[in-house]
């Protein structure tokens, strides 16, 4: 009997919008920004692709009057979906602390969360945003979800309330003049070579 093979050709494998992820790694850089109290970036490895995709969790906190953290503070709402999609039961302090869920103090929160968050599951929504030198850059949203069933179409819907109210722009995905985002080729049965983003 001869050995089958099915046909193969080529075509556009898509690794933009919402994807399933894996947390690679964290980085705090916020020793390099003055102005950021934040600036934490995770490192998303997509599901079928060998590059990773970087999430800022960046920013300052707004203050009450007391010096005390700002309840609706952008930064805070970013580190509150970050936090419930690690099942991270701690967070910031109201003095913008890192602590854990028994409100201790964290000393390197990237050692916290590479120790008991690296290799979560995610659902993420991969993106290009235009950079402030002009260039298109692969981001991921800093909305991320814990993966589950559901979590693909709520957090496209919230993107799209997002880009309907002007809250998120985006670049179209065939700029190519990226340098963090290098052409890829995998190999997908029936497909052959695939080129991706």
């Amino acid at each position: 009997m001869a050995i089958l093979r099915a046909k193969t050709s080529s075509g556009s494998f898509n690794r933009f919008g919402v994807q399933t992820a894996t947390v690679e790694s964290f980085e705090d850089r916020s020793s390099q920004f003055a102005w950021a109290d934040v600036y934490l970036v995770i490192e998303f490895a997509v599901e079928g692709s060998k590059y990773t995709r970087p999430c800022k969790v960046v920013g300052s906190f707004d203050s009450n009057p007391d010096g005390t953290i700002d309840g609706n503070s952008s930064l805070l709402r970013k580190i509150t979906y970050m936090c419930e999609a690690f099942g991270f039961d701690g967070g910031v302090n109201q003095h913008g602390d890192w602590v854990d869920q028994d409100e201790k103090p964290i000393d390197d929160i990237v050692s916290y969360l590479t120790e008991n968050y690296k290799g979560s599951k995610c659902t993420i929504y991969v993106f290009k945003e235009r950079g402030k030198d002009g260039k298109a850059y692969t981001r991921v949203h800093n909305k991320i979800l814990k993966e589950q069933t559901g979590s693909d179409a709520d957090l496209q819907g919230y993107i799209d309330w997002m880009k309907k109210n002007g809250y998120h722009k985006e670049v179209d995905p065939s700029e190519t003049n990226d340098s963090s985002t290098p052409q890829e080729t995998i190999k997908v049965d029936g497909l052959g070579d695939v080129a991706s983003l």
